[in-house]
């Protein structure tokens, strides 16, 4: 019984050091960013806020094209509590910039003001879009490998610019997708002091 919990305890342990070193990475990709912001308004009014602009269902890690069809008008699609909010931005039809990114945060009142503590990610860590990428790039070094090998060499620089638009077109639409998604939900919770 012991050994099983300590053997839980180490594989707990080792997926934690595991999620540490992925958001490391991730920051270094610009693929993750925090944002803290102090408000003046009090938790619950926040909250009553936040809930009139944001329909209640759980936010999908991929981007949802049906969004622009559904008939509420809300903004952002998501959970939030009163403890913190899960949140992502609702797909509009003829909006050009797809919105990947997830904010999730948590709230704490101090003092007569609010202390927003938010991470966004371009995806969750149970999505595998990362593991496509690393799927892509294999792949790619596989084929350049094997052109190398049959001295096929004119196909080989068609191969790295085919590389290079099919993994960077998709990592700058997400680290796009970050920076409108700070500034969105800056703008928005700076609003609702204005209100």
């Amino acid at each position: 019984m012991l050994f099983s919990l300590c053997k839980t305890a180490n594989y707990h342990y080792k997926l934690n050091a595991y999620f540490n070193k992925m958001k490391n990475f991730l920051r270094k990709l610009k693929l993750s960013d925090n944002l803290t912001i102090d408000l003046n308004i009090s938790k619950s009014e926040f909250v009553n806020k936040l809930l009139l602009i944001t329909d209640q269902e759980k936010p999908r890690a991929y981007f949802n094209p049906f969004d622009a069809f559904k008939s509420s008008q809300k903004e952002y699609i998501g959970e939030v509590t009163y403890n913190g909010f899960n949140l992502r931005k609702r797909g509009k039809i003829f909006d050009p910039s797809i919105n990947f990114s997830i904010a999730t945060g948590t709230y704490d009142e101090r003092n007569e003001s609010l202390l927003l503590e938010t991470e966004i990610v371009a995806f969750k860590r149970n999505n595998f879009i990362l593991f496509m990428i690393i799927l892509f790039i294999i792949g790619y070094c596989v084929a350049i490998f094997q052109l190398a090998l049959n001295k096929n060499w004119i196909f080989i620089p068609l191969l790295i610019v085919h590389c290079g638009i099919m993994i960077g077109f998709p990592y700058l639409m997400m680290r796009r997708s970050i920076k409108r998604m700070k500034y969105d939900l800056e703008r928005e919770f700076y609003y609702f002091t204005k209100k």
